[in-house]
């Protein structure tokens, strides 16, 4: 920053005077001179303060005479201001090559506010933030260290070389700026940050060894089941629906192997493929509209698979066509495309699984799923026929015993019926009920007594 004001003519230099805004007079001893008219950047420097204005005069100087000083300026006291972004100038290795060896150097530009004491006079500190490595352990991550750089405007990050064989990734921007003379600290007013990736890729001279990804296995599957788990209608004709399938693997076990992370399937139209002499195999080739899908439930940033089931979903399957399956186990994340193989010349080789729905069966499944519940509801009905009328058959059988003896206590010397003989016999005995003589299989012997009136009465009646 540099102060210009106009120059006067015969002038041969500037007398520049200056005091703090809360002083009263000018002091003798606060001048600089110059001898273009204008007030340079290490002049300001001298002569401002970090906490309050300064006010400026000048007057012209010639060898006859002195000029009167000007009105007074006002310097206000420096602003302290740095933007968040940060400008990636280099990322590069050095050190000895390693796992653990050597370091990762980023130069980073920084974009701070004019200052009048200068950029030296300013300590710009950097943030990174929010690392995650590809490679474990993933939540360990190395930590930066800064120091200002040799070039302008520049700051240095310095991390362990395991980040870039890590591929660990960070976000980044400035945090806050100090100044060193006057002991303040300005932080930017947002937070906007950007990210980066440090790895072999990324950063110059970092004598990586090449790294070879491990392809997708495919075709090594025991067998497959499928089920229809939803159908939705596409016109009024039957048997058009588009159906929805999970499909569930066996997959095959293999000791002294590379673990699976999960399985990527392809799906989609297929043909029988063609036998040969030597290809006894009667599978399906796929040919179109190939699909993928797979039996991981959720993955994670770097698309680490976090939850597996054994099985997947597919869609878009019609009844009565021909559509193929074909599993492929995932090794390493970084290599996951398979489709070359499943749809180019090596595909024959693949055992690729046949899907076919038929509709034909599907109406028979129906029939007998509505022929096995109707005769299910008929069956429950007529056990509950057969109950009802059972319970009611007991209840009649206990209700009719209750009623007669009922009716016996009420009604003891009730007249016998005449077609009766053993109710004629019984009406000429006294029974004695406190008198018991025995029982047996065919009731109890009671003590009784005969009335003879009756006897004879009776003997009478049936000559």
């Amino acid at each position: 920053m540099a102060v210009v004001f106009s120059p006067v003519r015969g002038a041969d230099l500037y007398v520049i005077q200056y005091k703090f805004s809360d002083e009263v007079d000018f002091k003798p001893n606060r001048y600089e001179i110059s001898t273009q008219p204008e007030i340079k950047d290490y002049m300001i420097s001298m002569i401002t303060s970090c906490n309050s204005s300064i006010n400026v005069r000048v007057a012209a100087v010639s060898s006859l005479r002195t000029g009167p000083f000007s009105s007074l300026l006002s310097i206000k006291p420096p602003l302290l201001s740095i933007s968040p972004h940060l400008d990636l100038l280099s990322m590069v290795y050095s050190g000895i090559p390693g796992w653990l060896g050597g370091s990762v150097e980023l130069t980073l530009k920084y974009f701070a506010a004019e200052w009048p004491f200068g950029l030296e006079d300013l300590n710009v500190t950097p943030k990174m933030f929010g690392a995650i490595c590809e490679k474990a352990p993933i939540n360990e991550v190395p930590l930066p260290k800064f120091t200002q750089g040799s070039r302008p405007n520049t700051v240095v990050a310095r991390l362990d070389a395991d980040a870039m064989y890590r591929r660990c990734h960070y976000r980044y921007r400035a945090a806050y700026v100090t100044s060193r003379r006057c002991q303040t600290t300005s932080f930017p007013s947002t937070e906007e940050s950007q990210s980066i990736v440090i790895s072999c890729d990324t950063v110059t001279n970092s004598s990586c060894a090449e790294e070879v990804s491990t392809s997708p296995i495919c075709g090594q599957i025991n067998n497959i089941h499928y089920e229809v788990t939803d159908k939705m209608s596409v016109s009024d004709e039957p048997n058009k629906e588009i159906l929805s399938l999970e499909v569930t693997f066996d997959p095959m076990m293999r000791e002294g192997k590379l673990p699976t992370l999960y399985y990527k399937a392809y799906y989609g139209e297929a043909e029988p493929c063609q036998k040969t002499k030597n290809n006894v195999f009667d599978g399906v080739k796929l040919t179109r509209n190939i699909k993928t899908t797979t039996n991981c439930l959720k993955f994670d940033k770097i698309r680490g698979c976090l939850k597996i089931k054994n099985s997947v979903s597919i869609s878009g399957i019609r009844y009565d066509e021909t559509y193929g399956i074909i599993f492929c186990a995932i090794k390493d994340n970084r290599n996951t495309i398979a489709l070359p193989y499943i749809h180019g010349k090596s595909a024959t080789k693949l055992e690729v699984s046949k899907v076919y729905v038929s509709s034909i069966a599907n109406f028979e499944t129906e029939t007998i799923l509505f022929t096995t519940g109707t005769a299910f509801l008929l069956m429950m009905g007529a056990i509950a026929v057969w109950c009802y009328i059972n319970k009611q058959k007991r209840n009649n059988k206990i209700y009719q015993p209750k009623s007669t003896q009922k009716q016996k206590r009420s009604s003891p010397h009730s007249l016998p019926k005449a077609s009766d003989n053993w109710e004629i016999e019984r009406s000429n005995l006294i029974v004695y009920d406190g008198v018991k003589l025995g029982s047996g299989a065919f009731g109890a012997v009671y003590l009784g007594k005969i009335l003879a009136s009756n006897l004879i009465q009776s003997q009478m009646t049936y000559k």
